[in-house]
């Protein structure tokens, strides 16, 4: 049973890093198409980052939910957690090595993506293979993923005023 589950953590983490690395540049590709937006990348921003993180976990989730449903325990707790830790995980990571150095660097960003997805993702496996837990805490996992889904749906085209939503390159935020 784990095994199972554990492959297709595996293959989370390469669809998301790989879905992540495409969604990076698919809004410039598209020529900038608006509905897009929601998913892709529009600036250089750390929130456009966190959403490359986000979409693909959350897509695999949806695809990956039919093949393990009846062998994991905690799904949505683990997808729930999963997807709160991959944005949390970015922001902290990158917030402090840049706050420590100064300045970013482009390969330890990329790291700092892929590194975030794996620790969420293994993390998520230990959640769905642990004790069965009760059906109120699946259902406040399902309510929180519905909040962040609506959260990065909505953010893109209505920034906050701070610097997780600031271009570097631009000083502008949004599309």
């Amino acid at each position: 049973m784990s095994k199972k589950i554990f492959y297709w953590q595996l293959i989370g983490v390469i669809f998301s890093t790989t879905l992540g690395c495409i969604l990076h540049f698919a809004y410039e590709w598209s020529g900038f198409y608006k509905p897009l937006a929601i998913f892709a990348a529009v600036n250089e921003s750390v929130w456009e980052h966190l959403k490359i993180g986000f979409w693909p976990t959350f897509l695999f989730a949806i695809i990956e939910y039919p093949f393990i449903k009846h062998k994991s325990n905690n799904f949505f707790i683990g997808k729930a957690l999963s997807l709160f830790l991959i944005p949390l995980l970015i922001t902290t990571i990158f917030y402090t090595y840049t706050g420590i150095i100064g300045h970013h660097y482009l390969l330890v960003d990329i790291l700092t993506f892929y590194v975030s997805i794996i620790l969420a993702e293994y993390i998520c496996y230990r959640v769905i293979l642990s004790y069965p837990r009760p059906i109120y805490c699946t259902v406040i996992a399902i309510i929180f993923i519905i909040l962040l889904v609506v959260v990065f749906s909505s953010l893109t085209f209505n920034p906050i005023s701070i610097p997780l939503f600031m271009d570097p390159r631009t000083n502008s935020s949004g599309t």
